[in-house]
C-alpha cells in the first residue's frame, strides 16, 4: 500500500537515488553532478516535496520550488513555482503514483498562493509528457539544451 507524505531533509539521499534509478531505467543521460543537485533540492529555501512510500521505502517523489530568474539562479519570480524531480520507481510505473504526487504538489501550490507552475521535461520522456498533458500542463514551445538532452517547458495555472 502506497502512503503519501511531505518530504523531509533527511530524505535527500533516497530522493536522489530514486531519481537516478528512474532516469537510468528510461535510458536518460545524467551525471553525478546532476544527482548532487537533486540531493540538495529538498533542502532549498521554500521547497516542498511530496513522497510516496511503500513499506518504509520511497517509491515516488515530486518537489516544488519557487521559480527563479536567470535559469534558476536569480531572484524568485512572483506567483510562479517550479515542479521538479518527479520520479517514480520503475517497478511502480503505470500505477498512478506520479499523477498522485503531481496532484498533491499542484494543490499545495494553490494553497500557498502560486498562480502558475512550470516544469521542464526531456523531449524524449514521452511517458512524463503524456502524464503532464493529461493533467492540464501546456507546452510553451520553449526548448532548452541541457547536458545530453533537450528540455521542453510546460506551464499550467493552479
Amino acid at each position: 500500500m502506497v502512503a503519501y507524505r511531505t518530504a523531509r531533509a533527511n530524505d535527500a539521499d533516497e530522493i536522489a537515488a530514486l531519481w537516478a534509478l528512474a532516469n537510468r531505467a528510461r535510458g536518460a543521460y545524467f551525471s553525478e553532478t546532476s544527482v548532487g543537485v537533486v540531493r540538495e533540492r529538498i533542502g532549498a529555501a521554500a521547497a516542498i516535496g511530496k513522497i510516496a512510500e511503500e513499506e518504509a521505502r520511497v517509491v515516488g517523489v515530486a518537489i516544488l520550488s519557487p521559480a527563479r530568474e536567470n535559469g534558476g539562479r536569480g531572484e524568485p519570480i512572483p506567483g510562479l513555482a517550479h515542479l521538479n524531480t518527479v520520479s517514480v520507481n520503475p517497478e511502480r510505473w503505470g500505477m498512478g503514483i506520479g499523477r498522485a504526487l503531481v496532484a498533491l504538489i499542484v494543490e499545495h501550490a494553490r494553497q500557498v498562493g502560486y498562480d502558475e507552475l512550470q516544469l521542464y521535461v526531456d523531449e524524449n520522456n514521452e511517458r512524463a509528457r503524456r502524464l503532464y498533458e493529461r493533467d492540464g500542463w501546456k507546452p510553451t514551445g520553449e526548448a532548452t539544451p541541457f547536458e545530453d538532452a533537450v528540455l521542453l517547458r510546460y506551464v499550467r495555472v493552479t
